[in-house]
């Protein structure tokens, strides 16, 4: 073949029909073990991967029995637990001994009894102290405070003219060393040093106790008169042998004490009883301004707000 016929009829022949059959046969086989190759592959893969149900339950059966058992945790609650109140369930809520009002054809508790079985569950609590019956082995702690009445009672202080007579001053100076035993003076610093937390509530429990009225009685008869309540208020508010006494003794002592002495002084107001004059209102602000400062004490605000109504009462009245 010479380069001038490139296309001579030997070049030209077409393929015979073997032939065409043979190259069509070939990509549909290869084609068709892709396909094989691929699928085993992926089942392969998949079994492996993916167990199916019953194979993943038998697996799941084994680990849990290999696993010990675990205690089953209780479930936490996305917020407060609300509980049933006693009245969804039908029952009464307890009302406290304070709120409890006497059942129908019960007397109510008489005042002057409480405040008397107050003072008497007093006594009963220092007999059973370590101070106590150390300073008065023999003696009980009522009939003690009956002897320290009488004797205050029967011996007052004198609550005016020390200005005038220094036998007088000197004489409120040393009143109670005078006039009490040293025992007794010694029991009563104890007291003080030992019960701080509940001297607010015996002052009080003392001052309602003396201010009782006739009407309440005297079953032992040791309760002194108002007169001789009010002395002892005017010698320590308006002496200078009162006021040097409270001086010597712990701030929240001296304050209470002050506060109740003026509580008499305006009661013997209102009783037209003032027989010593002493005017009121000049004591109020500075005991007030006092109180006002000391925040050690538990009726505090009480304090303030009797003041503050006495002081505003005098003043209306100028």
């Amino acid at each position: 073949m010479t380069d001038s016929e490139p296309f001579s009829k030997e070049n030209t022949t077409l393929p015979g029909k073997n032939q065409m059959k043979k190259g069509l046969r070939f990509p549909w086989l290869t084609i068709l073990a892709l396909l094989a190759i691929g699928l085993g592959v992926g089942y392969y893969f998949y079994s492996h991967q993916r167990p199916p149900n019953q194979h993943r339950a038998v697996i799941e059966t084994a680990v849990q029995e290999e696993q010990p058992p675990t205690e089953a945790k209780p479930e936490q609650a996305s917020g407060p637990e609300e509980r049933a109140t006693p009245e969804e369930l039908g029952h009464e809520t307890p009302e406290s001994p304070a709120t409890q009002e006497p059942a129908a054809g019960e007397p109510e508790p008489d005042p002057c009894d409480i405040l008397f079985s107050r003072l008497q569950n007093y006594c009963e609590y220092l007999n059973g102290t370590e101070y106590f019956q150390r300073l008065s082995p023999q003696t009980d702690a009522y009939e003690r405070f009956q002897a320290v009445l009488k004797q205050l009672a029967d011996h007052p202080p004198v609550p005016a003219g020390e200005t005038g007579s220094p036998r007088i001053l000197l004489a409120n100076l040393y009143h109670f060393f005078r006039t009490l035993k040293a025992q007794d003076l010694r029991l009563a610093k104890e007291i003080l040093a030992n019960e701080p937390d509940s001297i607010e509530d015996t002052f009080d429990m003392l001052f309602s106790w003396l201010m009782l009225n006739a009407p309440c009685g005297d079953p032992d008869g040791i309760r002194p008169s108002f007169e001789v309540t009010y002395t002892y208020a005017v010698f320590f508010a308006n002496t200078v042998g009162g006021r040097a006494y409270l001086f010597r003794r712990p701030p929240s002592v001296r304050l209470v004490v002050q506060y109740y002495a003026l509580m008499v002084i305006y009661e013997a107001d209102q009783r037209k009883a003032n027989s010593h004059g002493v005017d009121l209102l000049p004591l109020l602000a500075p005991l007030r301004n006092e109180i006002s400062r000391f925040n050690d004490l538990i009726f505090q605000q009480q304090y303030l707000t009797n003041l503050d109504r006495i002081e505003y009462e005098y003043q209306r009245l100028r």
